[in-house]
């Protein structure tokens, strides 16, 4: 059976850059593409009203404008948009969801919010989040977080799979987490109140940071890199630092993995991703892969 990749869409001016981006990784995973429309209740009354254009004749308008190469097909659906989405995923199987997440708009509320992360949380495929991306990107950076457990690897080889197709060069990011107080006496003796002290203590340690540098480096060079990369050791809350990285380096994307069942998953998993899939302002590749969480 022929691979499949799930795309939501509605009618707003985002979504030809949707079905762009769909075409790329239709093309590349040769799948088909399956333009989901999702219509709820909200969405109906104002089409009732003539207050919005009929979906249907809205996103095929929208597929004749924007030239896709993959083969696809529209499906349309009604009800609860995630739900709706869930059930799709289940339907098909698809190899990846390539969504957008938009705020700015009253129809972007159908996707962003709640309705992402109910996906996100719930399904079991890796997810392409889409985000306009804003004037003073560099398209040609991307961010890569790491943490050791078993799918960094992965995270690694797709991150520069995407590098390689997109001319981007890769950063990649290991977070030392601090904890909000604790006692460092093993690490030059004291005591500190606040996890900044216990960062700023981190950062002047040289040997500790080459440590990690090594380490780092060490993985990217086992995964066998191809693309243009740097890394960079960071202590502290990992969705405050990964942000901080993406901001500083105005990265136009973001490439993470999201294991919820190790130990290790949760470095980049619940609250983190939730706060990087509404905070960072660049697009989101997120990896999924059950099978390495369960070892």
């Amino acid at each position: 059976m022929k691979k499949r990749i799930l795309v939501p869409v509605d009618n707003t001016p985002v979504t030809q850059d949707v079905i762009k981006l769909a075409d790329f990784w239709g093309q590349k995973l040769d799948a088909k593409l399956l333009f989901l429309h999702a219509r709820n209740a909200e969405i109906q009354k104002l089409v009732d009203r003539g207050e919005l254009i009929n979906p249907k004749e809205g996103f095929e308008q929208h597929l004749e404008n924007t030239p896709c190469e993959s083969e696809n097909e529209i499906v349309y659906r009604s009800g609860n948009p995630y739900q709706t989405i869930l059930d799709a995923e289940q339907e098909f199987v698809p190899e990846m969801i390539v969504m957008a997440a938009h705020t700015h708009t009253m129809l972007g509320r159908v996707f962003l919010g709640s309705n992402t992360d109910h996906v996100l949380h719930e399904g079991q495929t890796t997810m392409f989040v889409y985000k306009q991306p804003q004037k003073s990107m560099n398209e040609k950076r991307a961010v890569v977080p790491i943490d050791y457990s078993p799918v960094s690897n992965e995270v690694i080889r797709k991150a520069d799979e995407w590098a390689l197709d997109h001319d981007v060069e890769l950063f990649f990011l290991y977070v030392q987490e601090t904890p909000e107080m604790m006692n460092v006496s093993a690490v030059g003796g004291g005591y500190y109140s606040t996890s900044s002290d216990y960062e700023s203590r981190l950062r002047h340690s040289t040997k500790q940071v080459e440590e990690l540098e090594q380490q780092l480096r060490q993985r990217v060079r086992e995964n066998h890199v191809k693309s243009p990369n740097q890394i960079r050791i960071d202590f502290g809350k990992p969705y405050v630092k990964i942000l901080e990285l993406c901001e500083g380096l105005m990265a136009s994307t973001l490439i993470m993995a999201s294991h919820s069942h190790t130990m290790a998953g949760r470095l980049i998993m619940g609250s983190n991703t939730d706060y990087l899939l509404h905070h960072a302002h660049c697009s989101m590749y997120i990896l999924k892969n059950y099978e390495l969480d369960n070892h």
